[in-house]
């Protein structure tokens, strides 16, 4: 049974947890690539595509920041963060089903609305701060590092067997009548089916232990919730950094499938295995670096030299792509070797950066830093996402593409979004080499030692 507050946890115990995350991934992998498919069914305006993709981040300053916060003051019989996890994956799993029938867009729009509600309500919001209630500090890096192999195995396993199979059509015979799916549908049945699974695990095998140090039940206040989360120096610094993550993953969202399947003519199939190949490499490659340097190396250094070649690398690729491949479409191993390239520097980047959040502040306030980011995150997604659509958009007006959206110029953006971060990144390491950011999460765990 896993248990928060232990000074030591089993490696068992981490598999179970991050397997929880992996599931999470699933959903956000759908988002990425089946979900634009689905709207792309009904609308081909890359601005309307990237809005309805981006609902999710609305969310992120909508849903998830109260019920973070919230998870910090409350306590029930069955934990503080486990019931809005319950009762989250729960909604999730019928609203998932029902995409692939939406009859038309704004009845698909309503049913991303439902799940993305669901998502946040039971993942967003109160797994980071359960998480890491679990994972003492000098194990979180090397936490960080399993459960992104669970999101390479996820991505993997939706890539090479799902995704390719978009447009397919089974008919299954089961002796009382025949049954005809497609594989949209497969799609969807299948992410349901591992946050069932999900659902399982939290009901059954995690149980929080009730801390000494719970707020009095409190009734929701505006201007009191928004002095707790935005009035420290602390969490403004870490707000501020969250710019730079933000800028670190930037990228084409809603845009990518389009610009593979599109413009440069590739079928969903080959789109699956591109990105297959590049998991792979991640696994292969990234993974252990991450593994070597995690709990290792100072983990906010480390970060900043992804950043570096995060920023550059979209600049590079895009100018391979306009000014040297042939026809200006790369060729397959080409658009697998950026996109391996981009997975190293997130991933290295990434896997330091997450647990480096968490100790820069105690324990009783892990929901409330988490509430803040989530707000802060959410507004600079949303505007980061919807963004790369105006882009795209108003750049194939400015400079034409033989009638066609140039989805490649989104690039340019991701760059400038990238330099961008690098300037916060920069700043907040100039901050932390004066002493003015304080680590209160390790120095909590090593009096807890003493």
């Amino acid at each position: 049974m896993i248990t928060t507050g232990k000074k030591v946890i089993p490696w068992s115990w981490v598999i179970l947890l991050t397997a929880t995350s992996g599931a999470a991934m699933f959903v956000e992998t759908i988002h990425g690539s089946a979900l634009t498919f689905t709207i792309r069914k009904f609308t081909g305006d890359p601005v309307l595509i990237s809005f309805i993709g981006g609902i999710n981040l609305a969310f992120n300053f909508l849903v998830a920041p109260y019920v973070s916060w919230k998870s910090d003051r409350v306590w029930t019989k069955w934990g503080r963060r486990r019931p809005f996890m319950l009762v989250g994956f729960a909604m999730l799993v019928p609203s998932l089903i029902a995409v692939p029938y939406a009859p038309s867009l704004w009845i698909l729009v309503a049913l991303i609305v439902i799940y993305q509600f669901a998502l946040e309500l039971g993942y967003v919001g109160p797994w980071s701060p359960l998480l890491y209630s679990v994972v003492p500090i000098h194990q979180r890096g090397r936490m960080a590092v399993i459960k992104h192999i669970f999101g390479v195995l996820v991505r993997v396993f939706y890539n090479w067997v799902l995704i390719g199979q978009f447009d397919a059509v089974y008919n299954l015979n089961l002796g009382v009548g025949a049954l005809r799916m497609t594989g949209e549908q497969v799609i969807y049945f299948t992410v349901a089916l591992v946050i069932f699974a999900a659902l399982l695990n939290l009901l059954f095998n995690v149980r929080e232990l009730r801390p000494d140090n719970i707020p009095p039940p409190e009734r929701f206040n505006l201007k009191r919730y928004l002095s707790e989360v935005f009035s420290e120096r602390q969490f403004l610094m870490i707000y501020l950094l969250l710019f730079a993550v933000v800028a670190l993953y930037a990228g084409l969202g809603q845009m990518l499938p389009l610009l593979i399947t599109e413009q440069f003519g590739y079928s969903k199939e080959m789109f699956g295995r591109i990105f297959v190949i590049a998991t792979l490499v991640d696994l292969c490659v990234a993974m252990p670096i991450s593994g070597l340097i995690a709990d290792r190396f100072d983990r906010f250094r480390t970060f900043k030299i992804g950043m570096i070649l995060s920023t550059l690398h979209p600049l590079a690729y895009w100018g391979y792509c306009k000014f040297i491949a042939e026809g200006q479409i790369p060729s397959v191993t080409a658009i697998v070797v950026a996109q391996s390239l981009a997975t190293l520097f997130h991933v290295v980047a990434s896997v330091c950066l997450e647990p480096y959040f968490y100790d820069l502040v105690p324990k009783n306030k892990m929901g409330t830093l988490n509430s803040g980011s989530l707000i802060v995150r959410g507004v600079m997604n949303f505007l980061v996402t919807v963004g790369v659509g105006f882009w795209v958009k108003y750049y194939t007006v400015l400079f034409p593409c033989g009638g066609k959206i140039d989805y490649l110029s989104g690039y340019l953006y991701v760059f400038l979004i990238g330099a961008c971060g690098l300037v916060v990144t920069f700043y907040f390491g100039y901050e932390r080499s004066k002493g003015r950011i304080i680590e209160y999460g390790r120095l909590e765990e090593e009096a807890a030692k003493s």
